[in-house]
């Protein structure tokens, strides 16, 4: 399973639903409930940082944003 931190600055509601549908596509799971971050499993090890990373910058536009990929054994949860 790959693990991804998300981060990107003042994403529109169509962004954010294009990241979304991207994310579906794919199979991913995510937690979503800090505006602008998210957690990102994926359990087939189809995607990488870069990936997710060139998807943002094509649709996003004068944003700024990172894409951390962490290590499977770091353990993360969220309130």
């Amino acid at each position: 399973m790959k693990k991804y931190i998300v981060a990107v600055s003042g994403l529109t509601n169509e962004e954010e639903k294009r990241f979304i549908e991207f994310l579906q596509s794919k199979g991913l799971g995510w937690w979503h409930w800090i505006t602008n971050f998210w957690l990102i499993a994926d359990d087939g090890d189809d995607t990488n940082a870069e990936e997710m990373r060139t998807l943002l910058m094509n649709f996003v536009e004068s944003k700024r944003g990172i894409v951390i990929d962490v290590p499977t054994h770091n353990i993360w949860a969220g309130f």
